[in-house]
């Protein structure tokens, strides 16, 4: 952890959650075949609450964010990324 400077009190941690079988969330997930579609699915898309996530690499890192809008306007927004050194042999 030290080596790729990961520090464990700045890891959240998730307690599990158990759900009946029977059970079905509230919320739906849209995954775009591309942005065209994306944005066409929008344009149709009344929910008052959404949450739009990307996860990326680039230059031997890996990143992700999330952006929270409420009724129309931002409300927050994340970005975390993590990278390892490349070292030569």
């Amino acid at each position: 952890m030290h080596r790729y400077n990961i520090h464990p009190r700045n890891i959240e941690t998730i307690k599990a959650v158990q759900h009946d079988t029977k059970w079905k969330p509230k919320v739906t997930a849209n995954i775009a075949a591309n942005v065209d579609k994306a944005i066409e699915s929008l344009e149709h898309d009344r929910s008052d609450i959404k949450v739009f996530t990307d996860g990326l690499g680039m230059e031997g890192k890996i990143g992700a964010a999330a952006v929270l809008y409420r009724n129309g306007r931002m409300k927050t927004k994340l970005w975390y990324k993590l990278g390892l050194q490349q070292h030569g042999l």
